[in-house]
Protein backbone atom coordinates (compact mmCIF):
# COMPACT_ATOMS: atom_id res chain seq x y z
CA UNK A 1 0.00 0.00 0.00
CA UNK A 2 1.52 3.19 -1.43
CA UNK A 3 1.77 6.05 1.52
CA UNK A 4 1.85 9.85 0.97
CA UNK A 5 3.65 12.03 2.80
CA UNK A 6 5.25 15.26 2.77
CA UNK A 7 9.19 16.02 3.38
CA UNK A 8 10.03 18.23 6.34
CA UNK A 9 11.07 21.11 4.20
CA UNK A 10 8.11 20.74 1.38
CA UNK A 11 5.82 20.83 4.49
CA UNK A 12 7.56 23.89 5.81
CA UNK A 13 7.38 25.80 2.47
CA UNK A 14 3.59 25.10 2.69
CA UNK A 15 2.86 25.97 5.92
CA UNK A 16 4.25 29.09 5.50
CA UNK A 17 2.84 29.84 1.53
CA UNK A 18 -0.48 28.97 3.59
CA UNK A 19 0.43 31.49 6.55
CA UNK A 20 1.16 34.67 3.98
CA UNK A 21 -2.18 33.45 2.14
CA UNK A 22 -3.50 33.86 4.92
CA UNK A 23 -1.81 37.07 6.32
CA UNK A 24 -2.79 38.82 3.04
CA UNK A 25 -6.68 37.78 2.85
CA UNK A 26 -6.55 39.57 6.96
CA UNK A 27 -4.60 42.84 5.67
CA UNK A 28 -7.37 42.89 2.68
CA UNK A 29 -10.28 42.42 5.19
CA UNK A 30 -8.68 45.03 7.11
CA UNK A 31 -8.83 47.46 4.65
CA UNK A 32 -12.12 46.88 3.22
CA UNK A 33 -13.58 47.17 6.98
CA UNK A 34 -12.15 49.77 7.62
CA UNK A 35 -12.85 51.74 4.12
CA UNK A 36 -16.18 50.67 3.35
CA UNK A 37 -14.69 49.54 -0.23
CA UNK A 38 -13.95 46.32 -2.12
CA UNK A 39 -9.96 46.58 -1.83
CA UNK A 40 -10.53 43.56 -4.94
CA UNK A 41 -12.15 45.40 -7.77
CA UNK A 42 -11.78 42.94 -10.51
CA UNK A 43 -13.23 40.20 -8.54
CA UNK A 44 -15.98 42.55 -6.69
CA UNK A 45 -17.42 43.45 -10.34
CA UNK A 46 -16.86 40.24 -11.61
CA UNK A 47 -14.68 41.50 -14.12
CA UNK A 48 -17.68 43.90 -15.68
CA UNK A 49 -15.51 47.51 -15.72
CA UNK A 50 -18.32 49.25 -17.83
CA UNK A 51 -20.17 51.01 -15.31
CA UNK A 52 -17.26 52.22 -13.30
CA UNK A 53 -15.36 53.35 -16.51
CA UNK A 54 -18.24 55.36 -17.06
CA UNK A 55 -18.48 57.36 -13.86
CA UNK A 56 -15.02 57.71 -13.47
CA UNK A 57 -14.90 59.19 -17.51
CA UNK A 58 -17.35 61.60 -16.10
CA UNK A 59 -15.59 62.56 -12.94
CA UNK A 60 -12.52 63.38 -15.11
CA UNK A 61 -14.73 65.70 -17.00
CA UNK A 62 -16.27 67.59 -14.45
CA UNK A 63 -12.71 67.83 -13.10
CA UNK A 64 -11.84 69.30 -16.19
CA UNK A 65 -14.67 71.78 -16.14
CA UNK A 66 -14.24 72.85 -12.60
CA UNK A 67 -10.20 74.20 -13.57
CA UNK A 68 -12.50 76.01 -16.15
CA UNK A 69 -14.94 77.59 -13.53
CA UNK A 70 -12.44 78.69 -11.31
CA UNK A 71 -10.40 80.27 -14.05
CA UNK A 72 -13.77 82.40 -15.14
CA UNK A 73 -14.57 82.79 -11.31
CA UNK A 74 -10.65 84.35 -10.30
CA UNK A 75 -11.57 86.19 -13.61
CA UNK A 76 -14.79 87.95 -12.70
CA UNK A 77 -13.49 88.31 -9.38
CA UNK A 78 -10.39 90.38 -10.36
CA UNK A 79 -11.99 92.19 -12.76
CA UNK A 80 -15.16 92.98 -10.73
CA UNK A 81 -12.51 94.21 -7.85
CA UNK A 82 -10.86 96.96 -10.46
CA UNK A 83 -13.84 98.46 -11.95
CA UNK A 84 -15.00 99.33 -8.66
CA UNK A 85 -11.39 100.83 -8.24
CA UNK A 86 -11.81 102.64 -11.20
CA UNK A 87 -15.40 103.89 -10.55
CA UNK A 88 -14.07 104.86 -6.76
CA UNK A 89 -10.93 107.04 -9.05
CA UNK A 90 -13.51 108.35 -11.34
CA UNK A 91 -15.98 109.83 -8.26
CA UNK A 92 -13.39 110.82 -5.93
CA UNK A 93 -11.78 113.17 -8.41
CA UNK A 94 -14.90 114.27 -9.96
CA UNK A 95 -16.00 115.28 -6.31
CA UNK A 96 -12.14 117.06 -5.93
CA UNK A 97 -12.17 118.96 -9.23
CA UNK A 98 -15.93 119.87 -8.84
CA UNK A 99 -15.36 121.24 -5.28
CA UNK A 100 -11.81 122.88 -5.91
CA UNK A 101 -13.09 124.25 -9.48
CA UNK A 102 -14.21 128.09 -7.61
CA UNK A 103 -10.56 128.68 -6.65
CA UNK A 104 -7.98 129.62 -9.60
CA UNK A 105 -5.19 130.06 -7.32
CA UNK A 106 -1.47 128.55 -8.91
CA UNK A 107 -1.37 126.21 -5.79
CA UNK A 108 -4.89 124.81 -6.20
CA UNK A 109 -4.71 124.24 -9.57
CA UNK A 110 -1.21 122.97 -9.65
CA UNK A 111 -2.43 120.65 -6.63
CA UNK A 112 -5.62 119.22 -9.13
CA UNK A 113 -3.60 118.47 -12.13
CA UNK A 114 -0.56 116.55 -10.21
CA UNK A 115 -3.66 114.80 -9.05
CA UNK A 116 -4.93 114.06 -11.83
CA UNK A 117 -1.70 112.67 -13.09
CA UNK A 118 -1.72 110.21 -10.38
CA UNK A 119 -5.24 109.36 -10.43
CA UNK A 120 -4.34 108.38 -14.52
CA UNK A 121 -1.24 106.53 -13.78
CA UNK A 122 -3.53 104.51 -11.04
CA UNK A 123 -6.46 103.84 -13.43
CA UNK A 124 -3.78 102.27 -16.38
CA UNK A 125 -2.02 100.54 -13.79
CA UNK A 126 -5.45 98.69 -13.09
CA UNK A 127 -6.14 98.49 -16.41
CA UNK A 128 -2.97 96.29 -16.80
CA UNK A 129 -3.99 94.17 -13.73
CA UNK A 130 -3.57 90.13 -14.33
CA UNK A 131 -4.95 87.43 -13.03
CA UNK A 132 -3.03 83.97 -12.53
CA UNK A 133 -0.77 85.40 -15.20
CA UNK A 134 -2.78 86.53 -17.86
CA UNK A 135 -4.09 90.32 -18.45
CA UNK A 136 -7.55 90.92 -17.56
CA UNK A 137 -8.51 93.51 -19.85
CA UNK A 138 -6.08 92.58 -23.20
CA UNK A 139 -8.70 90.86 -24.57
CA UNK A 140 -7.41 87.31 -26.21
CA UNK A 141 -3.99 88.43 -25.81
CA UNK A 142 -3.65 87.67 -22.42
CA UNK A 143 0.09 87.39 -22.51
CA UNK A 144 0.69 91.04 -22.14
CA UNK A 145 -0.44 94.16 -20.59
CA UNK A 146 -3.39 95.75 -23.15
CA UNK A 147 -1.69 99.69 -22.46
CA UNK A 148 1.72 101.28 -22.31
CA UNK A 149 2.85 103.12 -19.15
CA UNK A 150 0.92 105.78 -17.94
CA UNK A 151 4.20 108.36 -18.27
CA UNK A 152 4.35 107.46 -22.06
CA UNK A 153 1.11 107.97 -23.00
CA UNK A 154 0.90 111.40 -20.69
CA UNK A 155 4.03 112.63 -22.86
CA UNK A 156 2.19 111.58 -26.52
CA UNK A 157 -0.82 113.67 -24.62
CA UNK A 158 1.08 116.37 -24.22
CA UNK A 159 2.40 116.24 -27.44
CA UNK A 160 -1.20 116.44 -29.03
CA UNK A 161 -2.41 119.15 -27.07
CA UNK A 162 0.98 121.24 -27.43
CA UNK A 163 0.00 124.67 -28.50
CA UNK A 164 -3.42 124.90 -27.25
CA UNK A 165 -4.87 128.42 -26.05
CA UNK A 166 -7.88 127.72 -25.04
CA UNK A 167 -10.03 124.79 -22.91
CA UNK A 168 -11.74 124.21 -25.80
CA UNK A 169 -8.35 123.51 -27.90
CA UNK A 170 -7.75 121.21 -25.88
CA UNK A 171 -10.31 118.86 -25.32
CA UNK A 172 -10.91 119.09 -28.96
CA UNK A 173 -7.72 117.69 -29.68
CA UNK A 174 -8.31 114.49 -26.46
CA UNK A 175 -11.29 114.32 -28.40
CA UNK A 176 -9.60 113.60 -31.81
CA UNK A 177 -6.38 111.31 -30.64
CA UNK A 178 -8.63 108.95 -28.03
CA UNK A 179 -11.56 108.37 -31.15
CA UNK A 180 -8.71 108.43 -33.84
CA UNK A 181 -8.05 105.03 -34.67
CA UNK A 182 -4.40 106.01 -34.88
CA UNK A 183 -4.92 107.97 -32.12
CA UNK A 184 -4.92 106.13 -28.32
CA UNK A 185 -5.86 102.84 -30.06
CA UNK A 186 -2.42 102.74 -32.06
CA UNK A 187 -0.21 104.50 -29.66
CA UNK A 188 -1.56 102.97 -26.25
CA UNK A 189 -3.23 99.81 -26.49
CA UNK A 190 -1.45 96.95 -27.18
CA UNK A 191 -3.78 94.50 -26.72
CA UNK A 192 -6.25 92.57 -29.05
CA UNK A 193 -9.28 93.59 -30.76
CA UNK A 194 -10.98 89.93 -30.62
CA UNK A 195 -12.80 89.05 -27.58
CA UNK A 196 -11.40 86.97 -24.45
CA UNK A 197 -12.09 83.35 -25.30
CA UNK A 198 -15.52 81.82 -23.37
CA UNK A 199 -15.11 79.93 -20.39
CA UNK A 200 -16.13 76.29 -21.02
CA UNK A 201 -18.61 75.29 -17.73
CA UNK A 202 -19.29 71.95 -19.41
CA UNK A 203 -20.13 69.89 -22.78
CA UNK A 204 -22.36 72.06 -24.28
CA UNK A 205 -22.49 75.47 -22.27
CA UNK A 206 -19.48 78.06 -21.76
CA UNK A 207 -19.87 81.78 -20.48
CA UNK A 208 -18.23 85.10 -21.44
CA UNK A 209 -17.51 89.16 -20.84
CA UNK A 210 -16.07 91.20 -23.68
CA UNK A 211 -14.22 94.03 -21.45
CA UNK A 212 -11.35 95.45 -22.87
CA UNK A 213 -8.77 98.53 -21.87
CA UNK A 214 -10.24 100.32 -25.08
CA UNK A 215 -13.60 100.31 -24.56
CA UNK A 216 -14.98 103.47 -24.86
CA UNK A 217 -16.19 103.72 -21.10
CA UNK A 218 -12.45 103.21 -20.37
CA UNK A 219 -11.31 105.66 -22.65
CA UNK A 220 -13.22 108.66 -21.70
CA UNK A 221 -12.07 107.93 -18.16
CA UNK A 222 -8.54 108.02 -18.98
CA UNK A 223 -9.53 111.36 -21.27
CA UNK A 224 -11.31 113.05 -18.24
CA UNK A 225 -8.55 112.87 -16.23
CA UNK A 226 -5.91 114.21 -18.82
CA UNK A 227 -7.60 116.85 -19.40
CA UNK A 228 -7.32 117.82 -16.17
CA UNK A 229 -3.65 117.05 -15.75
CA UNK A 230 -3.13 119.08 -19.30
CA UNK A 231 -4.65 122.04 -17.43
CA UNK A 232 -0.90 122.98 -16.09
CA UNK A 233 1.05 121.22 -19.24
CA UNK A 234 4.07 122.98 -20.05
CA UNK A 235 3.14 123.39 -23.84
CA UNK A 236 -0.31 125.15 -23.75
CA UNK A 237 -1.02 128.68 -22.55
CA UNK A 238 -4.20 129.09 -21.05
CA UNK A 239 -5.76 131.37 -18.66
CA UNK A 240 -7.02 130.72 -15.08
CA UNK A 241 -11.28 130.51 -16.68
CA UNK A 242 -10.09 128.17 -19.38
CA UNK A 243 -7.95 125.97 -16.64
CA UNK A 244 -11.18 126.08 -14.33
CA UNK A 245 -13.57 125.10 -18.12
CA UNK A 246 -11.16 121.85 -18.13
CA UNK A 247 -11.64 121.17 -14.51
CA UNK A 248 -15.06 121.52 -14.88
CA UNK A 249 -15.34 119.50 -17.91
CA UNK A 250 -13.24 116.34 -16.69
CA UNK A 251 -15.23 116.50 -13.55
CA UNK A 252 -18.52 116.24 -15.71
CA UNK A 253 -17.64 113.58 -18.01
CA UNK A 254 -16.09 111.58 -14.59
CA UNK A 255 -19.33 111.27 -13.46
CA UNK A 256 -20.48 109.77 -17.10
CA UNK A 257 -17.87 107.72 -16.85
CA UNK A 258 -18.52 106.25 -13.92
CA UNK A 259 -22.45 105.46 -14.96
CA UNK A 260 -20.81 103.97 -17.63
CA UNK A 261 -18.14 101.91 -15.42
CA UNK A 262 -21.46 100.60 -13.42
CA UNK A 263 -22.56 99.00 -16.47
CA UNK A 264 -19.61 97.31 -17.17
CA UNK A 265 -19.52 95.97 -13.34
CA UNK A 266 -23.23 94.72 -13.87
CA UNK A 267 -22.24 92.59 -16.99
CA UNK A 268 -19.21 91.06 -14.81
CA UNK A 269 -21.67 90.36 -12.01
CA UNK A 270 -23.60 88.61 -14.68
CA UNK A 271 -20.80 86.76 -15.25
CA UNK A 272 -20.32 86.22 -11.41
CA UNK A 273 -23.56 84.62 -11.06
CA UNK A 274 -23.67 82.51 -14.08
CA UNK A 275 -19.84 80.72 -12.79
CA UNK A 276 -21.55 80.57 -9.29
CA UNK A 277 -24.35 78.25 -10.70
CA UNK A 278 -22.34 76.11 -12.92
CA UNK A 279 -19.81 75.87 -9.68
CA UNK A 280 -23.09 74.28 -7.77
CA UNK A 281 -24.54 72.29 -10.37
CA UNK A 282 -21.03 70.76 -11.50
CA UNK A 283 -20.23 70.17 -7.69
CA UNK A 284 -23.54 68.25 -6.87
CA UNK A 285 -23.01 65.98 -10.04
CA UNK A 286 -19.33 65.43 -9.14
CA UNK A 287 -21.07 64.51 -5.55
CA UNK A 288 -23.93 62.05 -7.54
CA UNK A 289 -20.50 60.77 -9.00
CA UNK A 290 -19.08 60.40 -5.84
CA UNK A 291 -22.12 58.40 -4.39
CA UNK A 292 -22.82 56.15 -7.44
CA UNK A 293 -18.78 55.08 -7.61
CA UNK A 294 -19.00 54.58 -3.59
CA UNK A 295 -22.27 52.39 -3.73
CA UNK A 296 -20.76 50.53 -6.82
CA UNK A 297 -17.59 49.68 -4.71
CA UNK A 298 -19.09 49.49 -1.55
CA UNK A 299 -18.68 45.91 0.87
CA UNK A 300 -21.13 44.19 3.54
CA UNK A 301 -19.70 44.93 6.32
CA UNK A 302 -21.57 41.97 8.23
CA UNK A 303 -19.79 40.05 5.95
CA UNK A 304 -16.47 41.22 5.57
CA UNK A 305 -16.45 40.86 9.16
CA UNK A 306 -17.43 37.58 9.39
CA UNK A 307 -14.54 36.17 6.69
CA UNK A 308 -12.30 38.38 8.31
CA UNK A 309 -12.85 36.26 11.87
CA UNK A 310 -12.82 33.05 9.82
CA UNK A 311 -9.34 33.88 8.68
CA UNK A 312 -8.13 34.69 11.38
CA UNK A 313 -8.85 31.54 13.34
CA UNK A 314 -7.66 29.76 10.21
CA UNK A 315 -4.51 31.29 10.59
CA UNK A 316 -4.36 30.65 14.70
CA UNK A 317 -5.74 27.26 13.61
CA UNK A 318 -2.53 27.16 11.56
CA UNK A 319 0.32 28.54 14.53
CA UNK A 320 -1.40 26.07 16.21
CA UNK A 321 -0.72 22.80 13.79
CA UNK A 322 3.15 24.18 13.12
CA UNK A 323 3.81 24.23 16.68
CA UNK A 324 2.68 20.70 17.16
CA UNK A 325 4.43 19.65 14.13
CA UNK A 326 7.82 20.82 15.33
CA UNK A 327 7.43 19.02 18.42
CA UNK A 328 7.13 15.87 16.21
CA UNK A 329 11.10 13.66 16.81
CA UNK A 330 11.29 9.91 16.68
CA UNK A 331 12.37 10.61 20.62
CA UNK A 332 8.63 11.24 21.50
CA UNK A 333 7.26 9.27 19.35
CA UNK A 334 9.28 6.44 21.08
CA UNK A 335 8.51 7.83 24.73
Amino acid sequence: MPVNSYGDLARAYALRNQSTLLKTEIEKLNLELSSGQTADIADHLGGSYSRLTSIERDMRVLEGFDVSISEAEQYADLAQAQLEQISDVSATFARSVIAGDSSNSVSSTEALANEARVQFSTVVSLLNSEAAGRSLFAGDMTDQNPLVSASDILTEIEAVVAGATSATDVETALDTWFADPLGFDAFAYTGSDTALAPFQMSESAEVSVDIRANDDVFKNTLKSLAMAAMATSSGVTLSGTDKSALFRASGENLLTAETNIVSRQASVGLLQEQVAGWKVRNQTEMSGLEYAKSALLSIDPYEAATELEAAQFQLESLYTVTVRLSQLSLVNFLR
